[in-house]
Order: structure tokens, then sequence, then C-alpha cells
């Protein structure tokens, strides 16, 4: 698994040299928001998912708080996209990523466009500045 490890590794040194204040846990892999959220020992609304999604013919990170689940209509109409569908593995698997443990982090570390729920704007600093959907789902 080294692209995770050098993804994490590029992902430390973002935060640094951008002097964001960060905290480093380490805990056992988690299947669901729950479970790491409990792993964290954080409330799940503290965290942030990301799911790859195929919007408009390119692959784009989305990102919301743990708490919500994904909808994907409202995605949609945020996106002004008729059609979007989930990553694929081997779609992932390009891009070094493994279900399930998506960081929500798009350019400069990953080649992909990141969006995410207001919410998460508003909770969260961002390293790469991920582009607001109009509208929250």
């Amino acid at each position: 698994m080294p692209a995770r490890d050098s993804l994490l590794d590029r992902t430390l040194a973002l935060l640094e040299t951008q002097g964001l204040s960060h905290e480093r846990r380490q805990h056992a892999p988690g299947h669901s928001s729950e479970e790491l959220a409990e792993l964290r020992g954080l409330p799940l609304s503290a965290g942030v998912k990301a799911l790859l999604m195929k919007i408009r013919g390119e692959l784009t990170l989305v990102a919301l708080r743990s708490d919500q689940r994904t909808d994907n209509n409202r995605v949609r109409r945020a996106l002004s996209s008729q059609k979007l569908r989930f990553a694929r593995p081997e779609e992932l698997v390009a891009h070094g990523l493994v279900p399930g443990r998506i960081p929500p982090i798009g350019r400069p570390l990953l080649p992909l466009r990141l969006v995410a729920d207001r919410g998460v704007c508003r909770a969260t600093s961002w390293p790469s500045r991920p582009a607001p959907a109009r509208t929250r789902w």
C-alpha cells in the first residue's frame, strides 16, 4: 500500500507547509463513519467523508460531514448534472485509493476536483479549497 503512505506523507507535509493546525490520530481501520468516529473518540459530526463519483464525465471527490447521508438527487441538482455514479473499484485503484479510505483532499495532492457540502466548508479548514456546492445535500 505504498501509494496510501505516500498520500499520507504528502498530506501531512501540505498541512505543515500551509501552517494548518492538525492532529494525527492513529487507529485501527474502520468500515463505517460511525465506527471511525468511535475509534477516534470523536462525535460523528466531527468527521468528513469523501465519495469518489463520476459527474459529467469527470471523477470528482464529494465531501460531506460524516453524520450526513448522501442524497444522490440533491448532489446531482447541486452540481447541475443529470447523471452521476459512484467510481468503480478500478477507478479508485488508478488514483491509489482504497474503498472506505478516501481522503477528502483534492488538488494539489490528488488530480481530482473536490466539492463539499456547505456544512463541511463552514466547519473545516482545508489545505485544498473545495468548491462549495450551491445547496446542502
